[in-house]
């Protein structure tokens, strides 16, 4: 998701909102794990593997542009 990102050339709102549905998705498969709403597990680690090193990848090459961001939005 990440080279998607880089061919695009996304902005950083757009960084956010991946940050968010990569979150969803890694979590989404825990959920069934620990529930034992799933017979086949490697799946749902496979899913929630490389939703951890997509946003991994996110934070190492735009991490501090996005926490500049966020600080600016969430300013009062």
């Amino acid at each position: 998701m990440y080279i998607l990102a880089l061919v695009l050339k996304l902005s950083i709102n757009d960084y956010i909102t991946y940050i968010l549905i990569d979150t969803f998705f890694g979590i989404i498969p825990i959920i069934f794990i620990a529930l034992d709403l799933v017979e086949i597990i490697f799946p749902s680690i496979i899913s929630v593997t490389v939703s951890i090193i997509s946003l991994a990848a996110i934070f190492i090459f735009e991490g501090k542009n996005i926490i500049y961001e966020l600080k600016k939005r969430t300013y009062i």
